[in-house]
């Protein structure tokens, strides 16, 4: 039993020694971390599509280091919880949209460590859960949806699925948000005519004309400006490139279209999207050089999920790959992961290192000399990658672990969604209901290996892998279902 408790503890996450005190840092780096929605790891050029424009993504990989086996949560909320806390889903995921108010944050992390935080774009974490401001965002300006309008004072003027329907503020009448859809009234606009809440408060009244993550950039340009002198840490979940897929200030014609037309889904705007996204972390970076900002700003860029399942993407190759957000496979967890920091990185560097999303927190801690979150809620999942990015061996994950649950406290589950856990390593998958794949050779899963058909070494492998799997609490027992199959 003594040597079985060995191997797994070799296995485990080990606490990372990234515990420095703030005060001795004489760097004070700021951070910028950025992440688009839906935004799977083939879409940027630089990892080998040939339909979209991605100049500034491109450019972050040329200046800085392209990481190829970077894994997220197969949708967003969940991504969003394991970023922001540095602890995997299986212990303090809870339910859609929702950060619990015992989590500590990176913003709380770096807040107390003397730095100034701001978010801009999508939050999604706020149905019976946190607001930026209780999140440790001293400032912040996300997409609202209705129950976040309703948090600040706002109703509903009619019931659900009455026409011209609207929100209205209690305290002044005229404060209005029409409902774009009058079916799911809290599934409010995120680009034309947007619905955006600023600083947890205060509601801005948009047009047609406005442009939701326009308004969150300069949001976002306007805090490094004003904080320019002062450490300071900039989280920019974006609305892009997150369905529906609609026209953006690029689209030709767009200044004479309606709102109605505005507001038309079609897979054909998404490579708009793309492109207007890639230009806003562009904008970011220009910024910070005009600022002489870089030397001085890490700045990271992924995405927190797989692509949209109805979009398609022609690749260098001469392959077609099918997106698959909400996918346990690679086509719904496998992401991009760009780093740049003038004069630290070196440029044109490729990391084939393991990285997941519970690496972020202890990689900022690391960075920032900040003294990560502690006490008996808290976990550390993640190992820092920073040695990495200087061009160090770091430590290096044999795995990364998923417990997958959109909705915890929902029995019935989205059958798109389906319930899993699993651990990957850089060639094999293992589920806990002891099917394994080989996501090198078969990255759609669709061939089932037999332990028998395996090489001593890999029966090795598959059972290190195991022990972990065993080892991870599973506080509400759920077991993963008969997976999607992408088609």
């Amino acid at each position: 039993m003594k040597q079985i408790i060995n191997l797994v503890g070799a296995f485990l996450p080990l606490i990372p020694s990234v515990q420095a005190n703030a005060a001795t840092n004489p760097i004070r780096p700021n951070v910028v971390l950025i992440m688009a929605d839906d935004f799977g790891f083939e879409i940027p050029a630089v990892n080998g599509s040939a339909d979209y424009e991605t100049p500034y993504l491109d450019k972050m990989a040329a200046h800085g280091m392209r990481f190829v086996n970077c894994f997220s949560q197969p949708l967003s909320s969940p991504t969003r919880v394991q970023l922001l806390t540095g602890m995997y889903n299986n212990r303090n995921y809870t339910q859609w949209a929702v950060l619990s108010e015992n989590d500590k944050t990176i913003a709380h992390m770096l807040k107390e460590s003397g730095y100034v935080t701001a978010l801009t774009g999508k939050w999604q974490l706020s149905n019976e859960g946190l607001f930026p401001g209780d999140a440790g965002f001293d400032a912040n300006s996300f997409w609202a949806y209705g129950f976040d309008l309703e948090k600040i004072g706002f109703k509903l003027k009619y019931p659900k699925s009455t026409s011209d329907n609207y929100y209205y503020k209690k305290s002044n009448p005229d404060i209005k948000y029409r409902v774009v859809n009058k079916n799911t009234p809290s599934t409010t606009s995120r680009y034309f005519y947007p619905c955006l809440i600023q600083n947890d408060s205060d509601f801005v009244i948009t047009t047609d004309f406005d442009y939701g993550p326009e308004i969150n950039t300069q949001f976002a340009l306007n805090f490094i400006e004003k904080n320019k002198d002062k450490p300071f840490f900039l989280y920019m979940p974006l609305i892009l490139t997150h369905d529906p897929f609609e026209p953006t200030p690029i689209t030709p014609g767009v200044n004479t279209m309606t709102l109605e037309e505005k507001l038309t889904d079609h897979p054909d705007h998404f490579k708009s999207m793309v492109k207007w996204m890639d230009k806003q972390v562009g904008r970011v970076i220009d910024k910070l050089t005009e600022l002489g900002l870089e030397e001085n700003t890490i700045v990271i860029f992924t995405g927190d999920n797989g692509t949209a399942r109805a979009i398609s993407t022609n690749m260098k190759d001469g392959t077609v790959f099918k997106g698959g957000k909400g996918l346990t496979m690679d086509a719904g967890i496998h992401v991009p992961l760009f780093v740049q920091w003038k004069g630290k990185i070196k440029g044109n560097s490729v990391c084939e290192d393991l990285i997941d999303f519970t690496d972020f927190m202890p990689t900022v801690a690391e960075i920032t000399g900040a003294n990560l979150p502690c006490g008996s809620h808290y976990v550390a999942d993640g190992h820092s990658f920073l040695p990495q990015l200087l061009g160090k061996k770091g430590f290096r994950r044999d795995w990364v672990f998923f417990h997958f649950d959109r909705n915890p406290e929902v029995a019935t589950v989205n059958p798109a969604y389906k319930r899993a856990r699993f651990i990957r390593s850089k060639t094999f998958k293992l589920y806990d209901n002891g099917e394994i794949y080989n996501v090198q050779k078969d990255p759609d899963e669709l061939l089932v290996i037999a332990p028998e058909q395996l090489s001593a070494k890999n029966r090795r492998e598959l059972k290190n892998l195991q022990l972990v799997l065993d080892t991870m609490p599973n506080p509400l027992n759920i077991r993963t279902q008969n997976k999607e199959v992408r088609n």
